[in-house]
């Protein structure tokens, strides 16, 4: 039942994300609020059922709690506070967890279901993403090189799963990850980076961003997806982060070097 109320508070809560989020932000601030505060309740009730983790989880319900608080503040307050008020509850919350899950013995995760979940996250915001894209080209005159950008930036959706998944197995035997936290944040940047790129494949389409702005996003989106990639493998195989260090550097570079190469509309026109 409570999952079921936190999915309503989420899909009502993102009807109003976009430029009109101000405009309705009590909305979205009271529906944000009442999902930490289902999870704090949540973490609390557990606690009597747990036998080695029953302090963990009401320390994280407080902290929650805590945060929710926080960020609650924020409708009371105009820009800029409220956005930094907002933004300092959910920091708060991450940066907590994470001292207390370091400070206090708890039972380790299952991996194998834990990294299910956030493979089963990707492919949904990536098909997300996808359709984003799609939606935001409705009736666009194809020319040929808004073809071959669509065609490339598909390639390179395709290429970025590829990448992703290809050692996502490994993730289920990693036993130094105990709670799951470097892999579960780890999937911020992942997701802001899918996003970016994402945006920046459309806007090449529809040709309405600089050569400058897109080296910009572009090399902003692909650091990012690669911090959110590499991070958990860096973290929990000691023995690979010079080989997981050189392997990111080579392929940001490489991202980096290609977007100082011609715009092909720009060169077929000249």
């Amino acid at each position: 039942m409570a999952s079921l109320a936190i999915m309503f508070f989420m899909i009502t809560m993102s009807a109003f994300l976009g430029e009109g989020l101000f405009d309705h932000y009590e909305w979205f601030i009271g529906f944000y609020i009442s999902i930490r505060i289902i999870l704090a309740g949540l973490y609390f009730s557990s606690s009597s059922k747990l036998e080695n983790s029953n302090s963990y989880a009401r320390a994280v319900g407080v902290v929650i709690a805590i945060g929710a608080i926080i960020s609650g503040l924020s409708f009371f307050f105009a820009h800029p506070f409220r956005e930094i008020l907002l933004i300092s509850g959910i920091i708060f919350e991450m940066v907590a967890v994470v001292i207390i899950s370091m400070k206090t013995q708890v039972d380790p995760i299952h991996r194998e279901h834990f990294v299910e979940r956030i493979g089963l996250f990707s492919i949904l915001l990536l098909g997300e993403s996808i359709i984003s894209l799609l939606a935001g080209l409705r009736g666009i005159e194809w020319t040929q090189y808004n073809i071959i950008a669509a065609v490339t930036g598909f390639l390179m959706i395709g290429s970025l799963w590829w990448i992703y998944f290809t050692g996502f197995h490994i993730m289920e035997r990693l036993k130094s990850m105990k709670n799951g936290l470097s892999l579960l944040y780890s999937q911020i940047f992942l997701a802001m980076g899918l996003v970016i790129l994402a945006n920046i494949i459309r806007h090449t389409i529809l040709q309405d961003i600089d050569l400058y702005d897109f080296r910009i996003i572009a090399i902003t989106g692909m650091i990012s997806f690669y911090v959110g990639k590499q991070l958990i493998y860096f973290v929990s195989l000691p023995i690979w982060r010079v080989n997981i260090f050189i392997n990111t550097v080579v392929c940001i570079t490489i991202t980096v070097l290609s977007t100082f190469f011609h715009d092909l509309n720009m060169h077929s026109s000249a």
